[in-house]
């Protein structure tokens, strides 16, 4: 039974699905990034380009866990903003 929403019949098919969901939107975070998107902001924008914005702060936040996943794993390197 999942935390909302209908129940799941197919328990092993919608884990696979959801790995997969998650494997893509880190292709994503990863090929924006190459493309010198560097901001959460900048990756939520084009990530969810049409995101109602009552779920920004949702979007927000899967990116950021992407981006923490990536930097744990030393895919990505986190570079402090100078500011004067």
């Amino acid at each position: 039974m999942p935390g909302h929403g209908p129940p799941i019949h197919e328990a092993e098919r919608k884990i696979k699905e959801l790995i997969a969901h998650r494997q893509e939107r880190e292709r994503q975070v990863l090929s924006c990034l190459r493309q010198g998107r560097r901001t959460v902001a900048r990756l939520v924008a084009e990530i969810y380009p049409e995101l109602d914005q009552r779920l920004l702060e949702l979007a927000r936040s899967k990116v950021q866990a992407h981006l923490r996943k990536l930097v744990r794993e030393n895919r990505v390197a986190v570079q402090a903003r100078n500011t004067p």
